[in-house]
């Protein structure tokens, strides 16, 4: 299995701690180790992707911060309130790289049935209001 880059050589992080990418030195490693001549080819794009959230879960989400470990699942806390939010998860592969490094099996992803705007949904009341906390 190949290293993950550990170090500030294979990435960079912005200077608020919220995106993380891989640097010149760490995608020629990773490209290295995979045996790929260039993981910015369309036929890597979802091996790309893998990497980028196991990067970010690596790198960027810190355990009793971020997230909890309870029961054998991963619950989500809030960033304002500090709560655990239930049937929450992170989306695009983020929440499978997260349970890949805490060495959990990873759960079946969900799936969007449908969507709507918001305007669209609002239409279906009779009636709205609203209230203001600077009235």
């Amino acid at each position: 299995m190949p290293a993950c880059p550990t170090s500030s050589v294979d990435f960079d992080t912005d200077e608020y701690g919220r995106s993380v990418e891989l640097t010149e030195a760490g995608l020629a490693r990773v490209e290295r180790e995979l045996d790929v001549t260039s993981l910015h080819d369309d036929a890597h794009y979802p091996l790309l992707t893998e990497i980028n959230c196991a990067l970010h879960a690596r790198v960027l989400l810190r355990r009793d911060v971020d997230y909890l470990v309870r029961d054998g699942r991963i619950g989500m806390i809030d960033e304002f309130t500090g709560r655990v939010v239930p049937d929450r998860h992170w989306p695009g592969g983020l929440q499978a790289a997260l349970e890949a490094k805490e060495g959990m099996e990873p759960d079946a992803d969900g799936e969007i049935l449908g969507s709507m705007p918001l305007w669209h949904y609002l239409r279906g009341y009779p009636f709205l209001c609203g209230m203001t906390g600077t009235a």
